[in-house]
């Protein structure tokens, strides 16, 4: 019910009309993320993008841990089309620094030559999607720039913090 009086009041004060049925909003917490910056809530995410795949929000509250509020630990992620990530003020997700856990995918067009790390949250020809809030993305980029990766004697591009490829209408 917190998150569907939130919905509300946010497409209220963009002054939009509120349609007769409420947009979905799906919690990361409701589907499991923990917070505790030790435990990967990837899946947690991952089911709440399913959740509201095309049909409203995925919230990300500050963490629910205590005594003090720590961060949600992923592995990278994909959105989806139609989909708004909201990264509530407080709120920090962080990628995990365990390489062997990001998948390694085609280099980029312009990069053809170097194999390279999945981008941390992800979109490949969605549209319509939006990330916001006054919450932290946090990369964890220091041990990306200090390791130097190969995979069978070839060298890995550091993954991308937020990589939206051949997308329409992708608003960060």
């Amino acid at each position: 019910m917190r998150c569907l009086a939130w919905a509300l009041a946010v497409a209220a004060a963009a002054g939009s009309a509120v349609a007769a049925s409420p947009p979905v909003v799906c919690n990361v917490v409701d589907y499991g993320a923990l917070g505790d910056a030790k435990t990967y809530d990837t899946d947690a995410f991952v089911k709440a993008i399913k959740a509201c795949e095309g049909r409203g929000t995925v919230l990300v509250p500050p963490s629910p841990y205590q005594p003090s509020p720590k961060a949600y630990l992923l592995t990278p992620i994909n959105v989806t089309s139609n989909t708004h990530l909201h990264i509530m003020e407080g709120a920090t997700i962080i990628a995990s620094t365990n390489f062997s856990l990001w998948p390694v995918v085609a280099p980029l067009p312009s990069y053809e030559w170097e194999l390279r790390y999945h981008g941390f949250i992800s979109g490949w020809g969605v549209e319509n999607v939006t990330i916001d809030g006054k919450g932290v993305i946090d990369g964890q980029g220091a041990p990306w720039w200090e390791a130097r990766h190969e995979l069978n004697g070839e060298h890995l591009v550091r993954p991308r913090l937020i990589e939206p490829l051949y997308c329409n209408n992708f608003t960060i």
